[in-house]
């Protein structure tokens, strides 16, 4: 699935769960930012991993710190939206964003020794 169609989806997504129009999660929590940031999926994922297969990615678009109402915009904004490819997303599973950042830093460091 290409970029576009994977972020408007999303925008679609939040507008919907908000009772907001898409484009005012485009314009108003900044999510157009993401359209221009990935025309496609060549940028690496904040995750640091790169998109293997354009047409068949597992992007997941992960809350740093969730959302706690559906009128919660500065949590619903772009900014507080993190990408990650599925590998990462099963890690972090339920964990809290912070104990997921350790987790991988300590993944890391292991992966690092062994080198």
């Amino acid at each position: 699935m290409s970029a576009a169609t994977t972020i408007w989806q999303r925008v679609e997504q939040v507008a919907r769960e908000a009772e907001v129009s898409a484009d005012f999660v485009l314009e108003m929590l900044n999510y157009r930012w993401l359209v221009n940031k990935y025309p496609t999926w060549d940028m690496p994922l904040n995750c640091r991993h790169q998109v293997q297969d354009q047409d068949d990615c597992d992007i997941h678009f992960v809350f740093i710190e969730p959302p706690e109402h559906k009128e919660d915009w500065e949590r619903l904004h772009v900014k507080n939206v993190y990408l990650m490819c599925g590998e990462c997303r099963r890690i972090k599973g339920d964990m809290s964003f912070e104990d997921w950042v350790d987790e991988m830093w300590r993944r890391d460091q292991e992966r690092a020794q062994v080198h």
